[in-house]
């Protein structure tokens, strides 16, 4: 001890030896067994029960053994439809809802033929002759019930015809229909020329020859200019530019000849010494008027007159008068006619359609005309059916037997071959099927909604939760009477005083919240009652679950530190310049000091370097070459220090009252990364030996109050008050029980108040020990501590402990002092 009178660290003060004690340092994954005083390895298997369930999100729950408790296996994933989420289990088809249709008044729904029927009373269709006057048609004989229709329908039809004018032709010119040209024979002869020979004059026409006839057309004849040179050298003679040769004479359509030669003759042009006439032959294109022409010659030789003179021909070009064209094949001119009306087709001038029948107008194509025509009356009988209810008839027996027969109710129709009345039946909900309005499916067990299961319609009694909508039932806060009342100046209490001070705790039961591994299971007798001092200021109830508590942190800032490693980067965030929270991609995340204490452990070793600055804080980088068993034994020791449990970890760990081999490995791997960052560095697979601690005792879901209680009563230290509900699944039942106790300093006190209360008034009934929830947990006042009968309390349990106790510990202290002493 030093000048102070205290150990230093990591050493512990031990009333029995007197001496500072630490435990030994065990390499690797092992650690020390402080009742066999051994390096052993940790068993850390975890249990038959699976660490790792997790409720479904949606999950149903059936109580198939009917104990009112929800067990694991009686969990199961709830099936998704497209209306939500259904239990697999208890799956029952539901039954199509049908309501009954709305009709109107007076009519009932037949669900026979999904009509709403009413009833009417029929008559009887009888037949007789009856006289009716008609109209007929005289056009087409049909006759009409009247005449208004059968004026309508009496109508005659007729294909219209073109109407067409004569075309206009010039004077002298007559229209051929048939080559749809104005035609005319009256032409002049154009210019002559020789064919061979010198050049002479051409002939020059004289003025149109008057005839009287319209056929054939006249022309035009040539004469010999005065002074023209013909064969022989003579010439033509003037006649006092005579230009008349000859008149023709038409009587009754015959041409005849002009033989008297007095008629040969004109006031300006005849000469009296011409004594004779004589003819010559035309040219060949004007023979036709060989017969019928004469010609005034002087006296000279006639055989000059030819057509054919001197050896040279004369072609001659005919020339159409008033603009017409000579057309050579036909020998006559041509020109196109013209319509003052309508317009040129090649039957005339087409100026519209007339209709035969009369003045009516044309149209359609073909274009037909149509005429209206009066019918006449036409009186005959026809036979009628009449209705007995009205007297009524009808042309058909069909019709009277349709129609025979009383009103039907608003809203309806007849049906003759029913004979009633008929109404659409109508639906306020649901679609109209044959069986009646359907408004969907209902399920057969109930109240419960009815979901598309694999097309099917299917419903379950069994309700579908995720794990935040069961009801919380409420849960025991772990709460006692504190040594912290008020004192005077000798330090004497001036509060209450209680004998065996207790604190209420509870151990929570297979359920939903510990994944249904049993948190009361714990472990079995961790601690027992010690003869002597067990150092370190741990020798009371509240320093050992305090103690176990920072063993369970520091684990878990160890199990961070290995998962750390995995990736070269965390996120460290901070609230008034102290670190606030560590988030790791794979690790998770830490708060408050746990998350300092990895902050400063990791700096301390070298491992984090400072990086880009982010909202609220930073990023650092992890240096994954360092040790692992390095970072987390100064990690783990960095928690235990800020959070002022390391002595009594190291305290806990040499007491030798934790007898679970699993505990004791925790809190001896936990005081053992203290003496290894103060004292020796790092110690190969410490890290290894954390993991598989969290593993085994701390991954199954059981928080600090469960660890504690079940280590205290299975201690012997504890009181069972009673079951309770902490979680409930409505319409199911409890899904997370818990056992609620009354836990003790010592197994002595135990006792004690379970065979003391009894015996006080102020503990009834029966030792009033409250309800689970909320356990009486508190000390005996002096008074009634003294009113205790102890020779009705059985201290035997206790006896055993303290005689285990004393062969375990101070018999073999007596053997060495013997020996010592005695030299054997």
């Amino acid at each position: 001890m030093d000048v102070y009178g205290k150990c230093p660290s990591p050493y512990i003060y031990s009333t029995e030896n007197k001496v500072c004690v630490s435990n030994p340092i065990c390499p690797g994954a092992y650690v020390w067994n402080a009742q066999t005083k051994q390096c052993e390895s940790v068993n850390v298997s975890g249990g038959s029960e699976s660490p790792g369930y997790t409720m479904p999100d949606n999950s149903c729950a059936v109580d198939l053994n009917g104990n009112g408790d929800v067990e694991k296996n009686e969990i199961f994933a709830c099936t998704q439809t497209p209306q939500g989420y259904i239990c697999s289990q208890g799956l029952t088809p539901c039954n199509p809802q049908y309501q009954q249709p709305s009709c109107p008044s007076g009519y009932t729904y037949n669900s026979q033929t999904q009509k709403c029927e009413a009833t009417v009373t029929q008559g009887v269709c009888s037949s007789r002759q009856v006289p009716v006057t008609d109209y007929q048609c005289p056009t087409n004989g049909q006759i009409y019930s009247d005449l208004t229709t059968c004026n309508n329908n009496c109508l005659q039809t007729a294909q219209c015809f073109p109407q067409y004018q004569q075309p206009s032709c010039p004077s002298e010119y007559t229209y051929n229909s048939q080559t749809q040209k104005c035609e005319s024979t009256v032409f002049e002869a154009g210019n002559c020329a020789p064919a061979t020979g010198y050049t002479a004059h051409c002939w020059r026409w004289c003025e149109r020859c008057q005839y009287y006839c319209t056929s054939p057309l006249p022309i035009r004849l040539p004469y010999a200019r005065n002074g023209d040179v013909v064969a022989g050298g003579g010439r033509y003679h003037s006649w006092n530019n005579c230009d008349m040769m000859a008149r023709f004479v038409c009587s009754n359509g015959s041409w005849v000849k002009i033989e008297d030669i007095n008629l040969c003759y004109a006031s300006s042009c005849w000469n009296p010494a011409i004594n004779y006439i004589s003819y010559a032959p035309l040219p060949p294109q004007y023979s036709f008027l060989n017969n019928y022409k004469y010609y005034c010659y002087e006296n000279w030789n006639s055989s000059y007159w030819s057509y054919t003179m001197g050896g040279y021909n004369y072609n001659i070009t005919p020339l159409c008068v008033s603009g017409g064209t000579y057309n050579s094949s036909t020998g006559k001119c041509e020109l196109n006619p013209t319509c003052s009306t309508g317009t040129l087709q090649p039957q005339g001038c087409f100026t519209g359609y007339s209709c035969p029948l009369g003045s009516y107008s044309c149209s359609g194509n073909p274009p037909t005309c149509t005429k209206g025509q009066t019918c006449v009356t036409h009186s005959s009988t026809v036979t009628k059916w009449q209705c007995s209810l009205n007297g009524v008839q009808y042309d058909t027996q069909n019709q009277c037997t349709t129609s025979c027969h009383t009103a039907c109710p608003a809203g309806g129709t007849y049906n003759p071959s029913t004979g009633k009345c008929e109404a659409t039946a109508t639906c306020s909900t649901g679609t109209l099927q044959p069986q009646g309005c359907f408004t969907g499916y209902g399920c057969p067990l109930g109240n419960y909604q009815c979901q598309q299961v694999n097309n099917q319609w299917m419903c379950s009694s069994y309700q579908c939760i995720t794990q935040n909508q069961l009801q919380d039932e409420g849960d025991v806060i772990p709460s006692g009477y504190e040594d912290d009342g008020p004192r005077d100046e000798q330090g004497n209490c001036l509060g209450t005083i209680y004998i065996f001070n207790g604190k209420g705790m509870r151990c929570r039961k297979s359920g939903v919240d510990t994944g249904f591994h049993n948190c009361c299971n714990e472990s079995r007798g961790k601690l027992y009652d010690s003869t002597g001092s067990i150092g370190g200021g741990v020798g009371n109830l509240g320093k050992v679950a305090e103690t176990i508590a920072g063993v369970y942190q520091a684990i878990n800032v160890g199990t961070f530190t290995v998962k750390s490693l995995s990736a070269n980067y965390a996120i460290i965030t901070f609230n008034n310049g102290v670190v606030d929270k560590v988030v790791h991609p794979v690790a998770g995340t830490l708060t408050g000091t746990q998350a300092q204490a990895w902050v400063d452990g990791m700096i301390k070793q070298g491992a984090l370097t400072y990086g880009n600055p982010v909202s609220g804080g930073m990023t650092v980088r992890i240096d994954t070459s360092i040790s692992a068993d390095t970072l987390t034994a100064s990690t783990m020791s960095e928690y235990l220090k800020q959070s002022g449990l390391a002595n009594s970890v190291v305290g806990l760990a040499t007491s030798m009252i934790i007898k679970d081999p699993v505990l004791s490995s925790a809190v001896n791997v936990a005081a053992q990364s203290i003496l290894v960052a103060l004292e020796y560095g790092s110690v190969l697979n410490i890290a290894t030996a954390v993991v598989g601690l969290a593993m085994a005792l701390f991954m199954k879901k059981c928080d600090q109050q469960d660890i504690m209680t079940s280590t205290f009563n299975d201690s012997g230290y504890c009181h069972e008050v009673g079951e309770y509900c902490i979680k409930k699944w409505k319409f199911v039942g409890c899904v997370q029980k818990a056992k609620g106790f009354c836990c003790f300093n010592s197994k002595l006190a135990r006792i004690i108040h379970e065979q003391g209360r009894p015996q006080l008034k102020g503990f009834q009934p029966n030792g009033a020990w409250g309800d689970p929830k909320s356990p009486n947990c508190r000390g005996f006042l002096p008074e009634e501590f003294q009113a205790l009968d102890f020779n009705k309390i059985d201290l035997s349990e206790y006896i055993e402990d303290i005689q285990r106790n004393i062969r375990q510990n101070l018999e073999p202290q007596l053997k060495q002092q013997v020996q010592q002493n005695w030299g054997r």
